[in-house]
């Protein structure tokens, strides 16, 4: 997920995203939670949150896959991001 977020974030040749497990704030998940490598992305916190990361997928689709038990990604931070994600969509249409 994690992966491809980045992805879509950096190359406008995919048309749509799918951001599996993910898209959760940084301070509920990669801080304080251990992860794989490939969630680290050393400095990216000082360029913004996971949802500025997100808003860069715009105006492409993209999908956020999410489960309420996951311990890594915590539901309550991932509907936190979703709804920033939201608002991004919401105030770059107005």
């Amino acid at each position: 997920g994690t992966v491809a977020l980045l992805a879509g974030a950096l190359d406008e040749r995919l048309g749509a995203v799918v951001a599996c497990a993910s898209v959760c704030p940084f301070e509920d998940s990669i801080v304080p939670i251990d992860h794989c490598l490939c969630n680290y992305v050393p400095g990216l916190r000082r360029l913004g949150e996971v949802w500025d990361i997100a808003g860069l997928v715009a105006p492409r689709p993209l999908r956020v896959v999410a489960g309420d038990a996951d311990q890594i990604f915590p539901i309550a931070g991932t509907r936190r991001a979703f709804d920033r994600i939201r608002e991004l969509e919401h105030s770059a249409s107005a």
